[in-house]
């Protein structure tokens, strides 16, 4: 049992069926918008594993069906503490989306090639 509270839960999801159509994220967000969680952020790291050795890392994120706010912060983040640089993606759409739709604050961020 750990000995620490905090005042919010953070909770690290994997959902299956993106390329079907967004089939796990989208029954999650749904259920928990029935439910009435009460979700502040959604972060959806898509395609981070890979890192071509001739290319700089480089951050990409989501420009449309996001939190611009939430989307800012994180860019600051990524080039402030871990010295990534970040540009805005028009790539659509990954697991951020039923979030979004279901009225959740959300990001989306990709490793830009």
């Amino acid at each position: 049992r750990a000995s620490y509270s905090y005042r919010y839960t953070i909770r690290l999801v994997g959902w299956t069926g993106e390329e079907q159509g967004l089939l796990g994220s989208r029954a999650y967000a749904a259920q928990a918008r029935g439910e009435g969680m009460q979700i502040i952020g959604v972060f959806n790291g898509d395609m981070t594993g890979y890192k071509p050795p001739e290319n700089p890392y480089e951050v990409g994120f989501k420009d449309r069906n996001i939190s611009p706010l939430l989307t800012e912060f994180c860019m600051d983040v990524a080039l402030q503490y871990i010295g990534w640089p970040s540009a805005y993606s028009s790539s659509c759409c990954s697991d951020y989306l039923p979030f979004d739709e279901e009225g959740y604050a959300a990001v989306g961020f990709l490793r830009k090639q």
